[in-house]
């Protein structure tokens, strides 16, 4: 059974380095970023919708970052599909873990 329900979120939400090919943002812009995108292949991550052109690419979680308290400093994520594209290969999503004020 195919799942659709990922989440999506508009690009606008991220920061682009030109220079290390990254989108960045922190998980208060983005909650409930992990999720399946690819329930068949049991990969967890999100999707993001190019405000340019409307385009829809998916990320795949790599690694999760942590301090030496073993707390979590950030996500890391790759294109689900690259299509041979180098620029897609090249292309990083980090989402930083900001905590609450609470």
């Amino acid at each position: 059974m195919k799942n659709e329900n990922y989440p999506i979120f508009p690009s606008c939400l991220f920061k682009w380095d030109s220079e290390q090919f990254l989108l960045s943002t922190t998980n208060q812009k983005v909650p409930g970023f992990l999720s399946w995108v690819s329930e068949e292949e049991m990969i967890v991550g999100f999707a993001i919708r190019s405000m340019k052109t409307g385009s829809v690419r998916k990320f795949k979680i790599i690694d999760i970052r942590k301090n030496a308290d073993g707390d979590i400093i950030y996500w890391y994520f790759k294109p689900l599909y690259t299509d041979g594209n180098p620029d897609l290969e090249r292309l990083k999503v980090v989402v930083f873990n900001e905590r609450g004020n609470c």
